[in-house]
């Protein structure tokens, strides 16, 4: 009963030490000017960005303050496992304001992921600030060829959401996914006028159906031989 209930947990949570991940890129760019936190934790800057970076690549988690063109980043951060379990991302983003229109786009990645899903929960909300016909939408991806920022394989995509406070979620899976793959999760701001954009953008995954069961069972199991020995 021991390793029934063992294989279960390790089923459920999916092995972090089997499948750690490889690493984690951060990038905000509005096509000219970039600033990105590589895989060692190293901030490259191009254009006319400036700005800091914070990077443990050994917790997965990388923040972003600074300028990329028009838009002032007061805090950008992305996680990943093993602070998250692994196939699962969160990017956030506070104060990301623009005195001028134009695009920003802000992506988190993670690779070498070897665990496979069934399916994607995304779920986004925040708040966007800016002139008439602005936008702002959230995209998440799996890529076979473990590249970071790999987009071979769209999960799901919340919004365009227009000026104003927004939320949504969606489930999305993707059909023949080989390890080890990436993952990403893609906001991209159409910001027009004076720009003010916050929210939190989360990629949960969904448990495979046989893992759930096992643990079930295990619990069950264990949950019985308590009752005989109160008994």
């Amino acid at each position: 009963m021991k390793q029934l209930i063992v294989a279960g947990i390790l089923a459920f949570g999916l092995g972090h030490s089997a499948y750690a991940a490889l690493g984690y890129e951060f990038e905000l760019t509005d096509g000219t000017n970039s600033a990105l936190i590589n895989s060692a934790g190293t901030l490259v800057l191009t254009g006319s960005a400036s700005g800091t970076a914070t990077a443990n690549p050994a917790l997965g988690v990388f923040t972003f303050n600074g300028s990329v063109g028009n838009y002032v980043v007061n805090v950008s951060t992305g996680e990943g496992s093993p602070l998250l379990p692994i196939g699962a991302l969160d990017l956030n983003s506070v104060n990301t304001s623009g005195a001028s229109s134009g695009p920003l786009k802000i992506e988190w990645s993670e690779n070498g992921i070897m665990a496979t899903f069934p399916a994607w929960d995304m779920a986004w909300g925040g708040t966007l600030a800016s002139g008439v016909g602005a936008s702002v939408s959230n995209t998440a991806f799996q890529d076979n060829s473990n590249a970071f920022f790999g987009t071979m394989h769209p999960i799901g995509t919340i919004g365009p959401f227009g000026p104003g406070a927004f939320s949504g979620t969606t489930t999305g899976s993707v059909a023949g996914v080989t390890a080890p793959y990436s993952l990403s999760e893609v906001i991209n701001l159409s910001g027009v006028g004076a720009t003010n954009y916050s929210g939190d953008a989360s990629l949960t995954p969904v448990p495979e159906p046989a893992a759930i069961a096992l643990l079930g069972a295990a619990l069950l199991l264990c949950s019985s031989r308590l009752r005989r020995r109160r008994a």
